[in-house]
């Protein structure tokens, strides 16, 4: 009133000059005044009577061993903070209810699932790890609630005890509560520094592998994967348990070596490694040992053949790639040549060349394999298929240019004209082969067997002037017949008889058997 009688004064309306404007300004200031509730005030308690409640120092109680009822919730006090509003212990309620408010609340008989603890705190404010309401007890974070060594999702209060979400009783009554909160199983916090893994791990329903192919590495033990068991938070291989609980992992490439890809061709299928050098022609050595290419997987290194080679596959194999195969030299003109993995051939791009290894020529086409080394057709050379061969191509089975010859074959030669004889370094042949190998060979005479790399002289000559030039000192028993063309004359005695027997030649006082040709 003192602040209404002020206010009038100092706009100079007093009450008692304008008695109908006084009035209307009085009576609102002074409902206006009266109108502003007093924080904490009882007369903001509705619902129960003041009979039913105690209100003392802020802190409102139901009387006997009723409990306060707000909506579904039980209490068994509340206080009345000026600044904060009403709590139950120390948390504001929810929906916050201010200071100023009127507050609607039940006097009840207390439900069981209120008067109990929970670690030793009132069930109406657990702990701050901890969520009670609508009688569901669960775990902050969505972890499980681990009550006499199990886990539980949520439990729910019953007048009768505590339940499974599935309606099965854990308990008999509602005893206080000695519980713990703990992540789910096979929760990503069951592995150990999960965030600084999770650029090198993926952990998708609950089976946990590396990237980039690498392998699961636990206790020095590598795993394609690993998988979690939610039933008992185990984690497993393909057929073994390996760790319950937390575990720790670390992620490993296998089967890498100390080459770059650029040296080492490396391919992987389902967990499976070969490497191989990326020159066909080059071969992997590790220690002393040669090989094409190697196999590897989890167990170790092995040999085409599956024979161990070293059982260390997370340390980079010590490699490198050696020639083999390889020829030495610069034939010319050059050989052509069939590579593959395992294998050369070689041999002169011209046919009247032959490969030699120094003076002596490879019979047959140059091969080599990785398991028997150096052949020249079926004979061995060398099994040293890690040092070059030192092979040329040498000019074979060449002989004097004459117009008359009649290259059956490449080195096959005889007269085209039937007329003359061929004519070898001088002395008459009928026709003559030649092979690189085995050398100038004719067919009649066995002894005629130059070298491949001689050169023949070579020629044709008119056969008829040898038949006409024959010098006669022979009586006129003698005849000598020439055939048509010169090609071939006879030399015989005349069919003169001496007594019953024909004439013979007699040719240097040697009786000739035959006649003369």
């Amino acid at each position: 009133l003192r602040v209404v009688q002020s206010f009038l004064l100092r706009m100079r309306l007093p009450c008692v000059s304008f008695p109908h404007l006084a009035i209307l300004l009085c009576t609102t200031l002074i409902s206006g005044v009266t109108s502003t509730a007093v924080p904490c005030d009882g007369s903001l308690i509705k619902g129960a009577t003041t009979q039913q409640i105690d209100y003392t120092n802020n802190e409102l109680k139901c009387k006997g061993s009723n409990v306060i009822k707000i909506g579904g919730t039980q209490y068994d006090s509340l206080t009345c903070d000026a600044t904060h509003g009403w709590k139950a212990g120390t948390t504001p309620l929810s929906p916050a209810i201010d200071a100023t408010s009127k507050i609607t609340i039940q006097c009840v008989t207390k439900h069981p699932c209120i008067d109990f603890k929970i670690n030793g705190a009132p069930a109406v404010s657990p702990p701050p790890e901890f969520s009670y309401a609508n009688k569901e007890l669960t775990c902050m974070e969505g972890r499980d609630v681990v009550f006499n060594g199990k886990r539980y999702e949520k439990l729910i209060c019953d007048p009768t005890g505590w339940k499974k979400a599935d309606g099965s009783f854990v308990t008999t009554g509602v005893p206080d509560f000695t519980v713990s909160c703990a992540a789910k199983n096979c929760d990503n916090s069951f592995i150990k520094n999960f965030a600084t893994l999770s650029n090198d791990i993926e952990y998708n329903n609950n089976v946990l592998t590396c990237k980039n192919g690498r392998l699961v590495q636990h206790k020095n033990e590598l795993y394609d994967n690993l998988s979690c068991d939610k039933t008992n938070n185990k984690w497993n291989d393909a057929s073994n348990e390996v760790h319950k609980g937390e575990i720790e992992v670390s992620c490993v490439e296998i089967c890498t070596t100390d080459q770059p890809a650029a040296v080492i061709e490396r391919t992987s299928s389902a967990g499976n490694y070969e490497i191989k050098c990326k020159d066909q022609l080059k071969m992997i050595v590790t220690g002393t040992k040669e090989y094409l290419s190697l196999k590897c997987d989890k167990d170790g290194w092995k040999d085409e053949n599956d024979v161990s080679v070293v059982s260390d596959v997370k340390t980079q194999l010590p490699v490198t790639c050696n020639d083999y195969c390889s020829v030495s030299g610069s034939p010319s003109p050059p050989f052509d040549s069939s590579t593959s993995r395992d294998s050369v051939t070689a041999t002169c791009t011209d046919p009247t060349f032959a490969l030699h290894q120094g003076t002596t020529p490879l019979d047959g086409n140059l091969k080599c394999s990785f398991k028997e080394g150096w052949k020249a057709g079926t004979t061995a050379l060398t099994n040293k298929k890690d040092t070059p061969l030192t092979v040329s191509c040498e000019k074979v089975c060449t002989h004097s240019v004459d117009s008359n010859l009649d290259i059956l074959t490449v080195n096959k030669l005889k007269c085209t004209d039937a007329d003359k004889r061929l004519f070898v370094n001088n002395k008459k042949r009928v026709e003559i082969t030649c092979d690189a190998y085995s050398g100038w060979k004719d067919s009649v005479d066995a002894s005629f067997n130059p070298k491949s790399t001689v050169e023949l002289e070579v020629s044709c000559v008119p056969q008829a002037n040898e038949c006409t030039n024959f010098a006669s000192q022979t009586n006129s028993n003698v005849e000598f017949d020439m055939k048509p063309g010169g090609t071939e004359a006879t030399i015989q005695c005349s069919e003169t008889r001496v007594g019953e027997n024909k004439n013979a030649l007699i040719r240097n006082s040697e009786f000739l058997h035959s006649n003369l040709k």
